[in-house]
């Protein structure tokens, strides 16, 4: 199998090769991690045929990975899809922007950026709300220009880490266990965002992500390390050899929310 994946996968695409740095590791992890992605598939319907998606493109692991498995995805599975990638750019980062077209041009993957706004240190000091900022003003210009454009999913990288982050987050905060959905629709159905690796672990991810040849960006957030999610990580990584079940358990817990509240 795994070999039979190794020369598809190069005959395929030309520069594929030059973004690999284990190539036979990469095999195997892409696999375990295409399973899971195929599960979402089945539970979820994120993709259907003739779909035009639009992959939000940071620069870090977790997208540098979804970009290669919906890369595989799009030329392997039954379902076809077309799909390119949006940078958007939060910072006037030359080297960010080189590294990112030549890896997206070696895999033959149509790249975009556009500029956005950033928060700076003081906004970070002054309000805690900076995360929220950020990730809002990346979100509208990723929909914007999925609208502009034609696309109609929008696929972000969060995995299952995020969305039990932001389960203990709102349970902790809000008294609530709201999370992450894997397929929401926007705009009366015009643009639905997806979330291709909801069932995937960071640990996962890192693993496949180790076997390319890419240098992951580090985040850009003067708030990196100080802010209530990474507080929440730490608690679960607190568990120990425990915290994978203690993860499965709360996002089958958020999964069955809305049903369990009491009035």
């Amino acid at each position: 199998m795994s070999k039979r994946l190794s020369n598809r996968v190069q005959k395929q695409f030309s520069g594929y090769e030059t973004c690999v740095a284990d190539r036979n590791k990469h095999i195997q992890r892409l696999h375990f991690l295409l399973r899971k992605l195929k599960k979402a598939q089945r539970l979820w319907g994120l993709f259907d045929s003739s779909d035009s998606v639009l992959l939000g493109l940071s620069g870090g692991k977790d997208s540098i990975v979804l970009m290669h498995l919906l890369l595989h995805w799009q030329r392997n599975e039954e379902t076809k899809f077309s799909f390119s990638a949006l940078h958007v750019l939060m910072s006037d980062s030359q080297e960010r922007k080189q590294l990112l077209a030549s890896h997206a041009r070696a895999l033959g993957v149509d790249l975009h950026f556009i500029p956005t706004e950033s928060s700076n240190r003081s906004d970070a000091e002054r309000n805690g709300a900076i995360c929220f900022r950020c990730a809002w003003n990346r979100r509208r210009e990723l929909f914007r220009f999925a609208h502009e454009n034609g696309f109609n999913k929008v696929a972000l990288a969060h995995h299952l880490d995020d969305a039990v982050e932001t389960a203990l987050m709102n349970l902790v905060f809000h008294a609530n266990l709201e999370t992450m959905e894997p397929k929401v629709e926007f705009f009366d159905g015009a643009v639905t965002l997806i979330r291709p690796l909801i069932l995937a672990e960071e640990r996962e991810i890192a693993r496949l992500g180790a076997t390319l040849a890419f240098p992951y960006f580090d985040c850009l957030c003067p708030a990196d390390h100080r802010t209530q999610r990474d507080h929440v990580k730490q608690i679960i990584r607190s568990f120990g050899k425990r915290a994978a079940k203690v993860k499965k358990n709360i996002w089958k817990a958020s999964r069955t929310w809305p049903e369990n509240q009491m009035n």
